[in-house]
């Protein structure tokens, strides 16, 4: 039976990093799944339902090796309706493949992307960003006629989405509540995002953060739109919200004991 010794290097990555550890003495086999469960997945949407969104399955020679996957994979987000989970199995392939026994598992948590950034001036409002992270402070100056602040709405309303055979399922929430008021004598808005309560331990990120993916004929993601209510009527407006800039440090690690 292998004794194999795996290190990664980093079990927290970027979406389009590759994956990259180290394999001590003997070669060792290894699953790589890709997991969507999603409330959405059923018409009814009460029940999440799951669906594996990738898989591939390889050996993994003693030496240092790489893990490249299709760019256009989702990010570990958990949120009210999406939860995507990244495992990585190693062990001894049994029957065929099917089964690997014994085994060892490691999760992956991803990062999403950094979304593009808007205009500061959308016509209608002027925003004091292009761009936002959780804890940030919303402040935008209105460009609404002669609207008084006393007379308007404004929240963050959360659009999970997917789509599927042609047929696209929304699960909508709202994230935050903001005020009216004067922005330097001008009337204006004010929205403060909710800071994320994931910790470094978690396995997933419990935040809308903006994202979409297309794989395995699916397209999902979640967007988080800032809604401006007027006694003229609705205005909506896609804001572009990622986490804080990950900070790595590099730990030299001696190889742990075999994986089994």
């Amino acid at each position: 039976m292998p004794r194999a010794r795996v290190s990664i290097e980093r079990a927290v990555i970027t979406q389009g990093e590759p994956i990259v550890g180290r394999v001590e003495d003997e070669r060792v086999y290894v699953v790589f799944s890709v997991w969507l469960a999603s409330l959405l997945l059923t018409k009814e949407q009460t029940v999440p339902s799951a669906r594996k969104l990738y898989s591939d399955s390889f050996w993994l020679g003693p030496g240092r090796f790489e893990i490249r996957y299709p760019p256009n994979l989702p990010p570990t987000i958990s949120t009210r309706a999406h939860k995507v989970r990244w495992t990585l199995t190693f062990g001894v392939p049994r029957l065929g493949g099917r089964v690997l026994f014994p085994k060892s598992i490691v999760r992956i948590k991803v990062f999403p992307k950094q979304p593009e950034g808007l205009p500061k001036d959308s016509g209608w409002i002027l925003l004091d960003k292009t761009r936002y992270h959780p804890g940030d402070e919303i402040l935008g100056k209105l460009r609404i006629g002669d609207v008084k602040p006393e007379d308007v709405t404004v929240e963050l309303s959360v659009r999970e989405w997917l789509e599927i055979d042609g047929d696209r399922r929304e699960y909508t929430w709202t994230l935050a509540a903001g005020d009216s008021g004067l922005l330097e004598g001008e009337p204006g808005i004010r929205v403060e995002l909710p800071s994320d309560p994931t910790v470094p331990k978690d396995l997933f990120f419990f935040y809308p953060y903006t994202f979409s993916a297309e794989v395995a004929g699916l397209r999902f993601g979640t967007e988080t739109f800032l809604v401006v209510m007027t006694p003229d009527g609705v205005k909506e407006l896609k804001l572009p919200i990622s986490p804080r800039p990950p900070r790595f440090e590099r730990i030299e690690r001696k190889p742990g004991p075999p994986l089994w």
